[in-house]
């Protein structure tokens, strides 16, 4: 069965009363965010709670889905230990009662209805799925660090594998822009808090920051995930200009940008260096002015910054060409990692070592095993070569019908946003070779946001097609 879809419009880009509760929402939560850490970082626990049962007492009110999936973007944003965390050394987060409840609601469903016998799927993401199924299983069964091994797999299964499914299933392609356009406005409300924050360390002060570093964090629990985030928001921003041409998505990137500089981080310029080119050529003429505005603006602030404030300029230089002399510590410490998990790959290579190993790298912190920060270390590590090779071919089979459906879609917009999906793709797989983004939960939501623009812009060429079907 083909589904033509009629309706290029994509209305929620357009959707002018929604938009302006995003602005609202973006900047009354800057205004709390400020307001509550300058005096004491870690309550803003409870504003994120507050907000999150906010989403869930509005989808009670409207039963409408979308606002479970902008209470999951929400929570998600949140993740740093001990602050916006519970269970003690559990690090439990809110979120994860929506992607438990989700699994537990669908299996029950689906055994209800009897659906397994109406499921028609292709053979090969069949394969696919029983593949690491199997591998994870003598994994589990393998490895002498049994409880630490079921603790892990048990957060990959039963709370990120599931952000998936909730996207993929539940994301409608009516409802897409409206994901995309809050996923962006949280990105601009924490690109503006990050700012707030590099301003007030610069001068030496310690408001509105959990940890002092001249590097923005916003709430994530590492700095470096402020620069993959900012990468996103603007490919995503991009993507919405490049479908209205209204000038409100490039301004929404200023800030991202200028977080996207003040982060430092190796991954994301190498991102950014990959995504801008692919966008200067895949890019609709608007999108290409567009972008070259946006390098003329960043280009035009360096120098900004460069005569007025020297110190600051000199500093970002420093910390910009350390990052990629390959002399800082972190960056050592991913070539030893790099050393070891080969030597301990090569040494079981069948097997692997199981979702219960790990190691610290002394000095850097760089982790090895399950937990690696490169992800493709990390499948050899759990489930050895011949797990490896069957995520490999899965892998490889989405990006390439992923392109396909991208270069042979016929309807512009839904071209636009296939075609930004497949970059914002290549840019999480790149970043995960060197950052564990793949172990992170903005890591997650973001798949989650690829996978589902696969999914639900262009089903003809989604392997899932009969299962994403199912309930609709």
């Amino acid at each position: 069965m083909e589904v033509q879809f009629t309706n290029d419009k994509f209305y929620g880009f357009f959707d002018k009363k929604f938009i302006y509760k995003l602005q609202l929402f973006a900047l009354f939560s800057l205004g709390i965010t400020l307001l509550i850490s300058f005096f004491k970082y870690e309550n803003l626990f409870y504003f994120v709670i507050f907000i999150f049962l906010l989403h869930l007492i509005i989808f009670l009110r409207t039963r409408n889905f979308i606002y479970i999936i902008f209470a999951l973007i929400f929570a998600m944003f949140f993740d740093i230990d001990n602050v916006f965390t519970f269970g003690g050394k559990f690090y439990l987060r809110i979120w994860y009662f929506i992607p438990l409840v989700f699994i537990s609601w669908k299996s029950i469903s689906f055994l209800q209805k009897n659906s397994l016998l109406n499921i028609k799927i292709n053979a090969f993401p069949l394969f696919f799925l029983f593949s690491l199924l199997y591998f994870s299983t003598a994994s589990l069964l393998l490895t002498g660090n049994k409880i630490e091994a079921v603790m892990f797999f048990s957060k990959l299964l039963f709370f990120y594998v599931p952000i998936i499914f909730i996207f993929v299933l539940e994301l409608r392609k009516e409802y897409l822009p409206y994901v995309i356009l809050y996923f962006i406005f949280m990105i601009f409300w924490v690109s503006l808090f990050g700012i707030a924050q590099f301003i007030s360390a610069y001068y030496g002060l310690l408001y509105f920051q959990y940890e002092y570093d001249l590097r923005p964090q916003g709430f994530f629990s590492e700095t470096s995930w402020m620069g993959i985030a900012s990468t996103f928001g603007i490919i995503f921003s991009l993507l919405s200009y490049s479908i209205t041409q209204r000038k409100k998505y490039l301004f929404l990137t200023i800030p991202m940008f200028v977080i996207f500089v003040l982060s430092a981080t190796r991954g994301a310029y190498l991102s950014m260096g990959i995504a801008i080119p692919a966008l200067f050529i895949s890019g609709t003429s608007k999108e290409k002015k567009g972008m070259a505005a946006l390098l003329f603006l960043l280009f035009f602030t360096i120098l900004i910054l460069k005569l007025t404030l020297g110190e600051l300029y000199n500093l970002i230089t420093y910390i910009s060409m350390r990052l990629f002399s390959i002399q800082d510590i972190s960056a050592l410490g991913r070539l030893e990692g790099y050393r070891l998990n080969l030597k301990y790959i090569s040494k079981n290579l069948l097997t692997g070592l199981g979702f219960g190993f790990n190691e610290v790298i002394r000095g850097s912190g760089s982790i090895i095993g399950a937990k690696s920060f490169n992800i493709f270390f990390a499948v050899l590590n759990s489930i050895g070569i011949f797990g490896f090779i069957a995520f490999l071919c899965g892998l490889l089979n989405f990006l390439i019908k992923y392109l396909i459906s991208a270069i042979k879609c016929k309807i512009k917009n839904c071209k636009i946003i296939l075609v930004h999906g497949f970059l914002g793709s290549i840019v999480w797989l790149i970043y995960s070779q060197n950052a564990p983004l793949h172990l992170y939960p903005f890591g997650w939501l973001v798949l989650g946001l690829v996978i589902s623009i696969y999914a639900n812009v262009n089903y003809r060429t989604c392997e899932f097609y009969a299962y994403c079907k199912l309930e609709r």
